[in-house]
């Protein structure tokens, strides 16, 4: 439910979880990750690029947060 995984041939080959945040506004949340992911991807690979556009989408959020 919160977090990723990474799925193969319909098959899931990693799962990450992340912690829910209450009272988080999460929209625009997929295209954050995705542009994270894109950013990493090349030089991280699958995995750890996905780790880390779930974290960098994480901080994003809690900053918009901040900024309201």
């Amino acid at each position: 439910e919160h977090g990723f995984e990474i799925i193969i041939n319909g098959e899931v080959t990693f799962k990450e979880d992340n912690v829910s945040l209450p009272n988080l506004n999460v929209n625009g949340a997929g295209d954050l990750f995705a542009a994270f992911f894109i950013e990493h991807y090349s030089s991280l690979g699958l995995v750890e690029s996905s780790k880390r556009a779930m974290v960098e989408t994480t901080e994003t959020l809690i900053k918009r947060k901040k900024n309201e």
